[in-house]
């Protein structure tokens, strides 16, 4: 055996045997970060129908905002179609809960990007410590994938801009109660998820109670739709006081259907 040698040299006048190792690659990974898809879940065929059309598109990633009111929906719309369309991201679906971070107490954006290098099977020490520099090596690395990426409750478009991959074939979904104009600007497509109508919530309803009951106390259900707005989280929580036995008037009703400014996030 001949060569140069670097580094530190020990002379030996005998060796029975050499063996040379390689650190074996990483694993292939293929990240399935989607939550479970939303139970009991009624109509939004039109709000499905217009994140369908971000599969037609040619130039990508095809980037779509999903907004409205807090406690509408939007992750629910976005999670469902999420799971009907995964298998044509066969490159993995990465996810980020923005609001479930603030409620932690906040991260940075660059943390939620290591976490995708990560789910790559990036080891830590080749991660960069800085987000311009995460950003690229997450562009590089994605740049033949086909990846669906869900950002939930973002604030702003910065806060989701550096998650974005580089590949045509991948999609993102961005759930917001602003509408994201930056985005939209830039060429997101806008789906504005609204109030379910009284059938809708009756259905909704109707999965909680039952169909006989519902049915026998129809005027009354459909009090409790119109007493909690139309959103899908409010007739969740008096669904659930009703069917408990609790707020058997109608004022309760009104009381356990809060707001939507009482902290809901989907």
């Amino acid at each position: 055996m001949s060569g140069q040698v670097s580094g530190g040299v020990v002379q030996a006048r005998d060796i029975g045997s050499v063996t040379i190792g390689a650190t074996p690659p990483p694993p292939v990974r293929i990240p399935r970060q989607l939550p479970a898809a939303p139970p009991g879940f009624v109509n939004r065929t039109t709000e499905l129908a217009l994140l369908d059309r971000l599969l037609l598109l040619e130039e990508g990633p095809a980037i779509a905002v999903v907004s409205g009111l807090k406690g509408v929906g939007k992750s629910a719309v976005s999670r469902r179609w999420a799971h009907q369309v995964h298998e044509r991201f066969s490159d993995g679906q990465l996810y980020a809960d923005f609001g479930a971070l603030r409620h932690r107490g906040g991260t940075e954006v660059s943390d939620v990007l290591g976490g995708f290098l990560r789910a790559f099977g990036v080891h830590e020490e080749w991660i960069p410590a800085e987000l311009p520099e995460r950003a690229a090596m997450f562009r590089s690395m994605t740049a033949d994938l086909r990846l669906l990426v869900l950002l939930d409750d973002a604030e702003h478009a910065a806060e989701v801009t550096p998650l974005f991959p580089a590949s045509a074939a991948s999609a993102v979904v961005v759930t917001s109660h602003h509408q994201l104009g930056e985005l939209l600007v830039a060429g997101a497509r806008p789906v504005r998820v609204a109030p379910l109508q009284d059938e809708e919530g009756v259905r909704l309803l109707s999965g909680m109670l039952g169909e006989d009951r519902v049915a026998a106390e129809r005027e009354r259900v459909s009090e409790l739709v119109r007493l909690c707005g139309g959103l899908p989280i409010a007739l969740r929580v008096a669904g659930r006081g009703w069917s408990n036995g609790r707020h058997g008037r109608s004022s309760g009703w009104s009381a356990s259907c809060g707001t939507p400014n009482d902290g809901w996030t989907t």
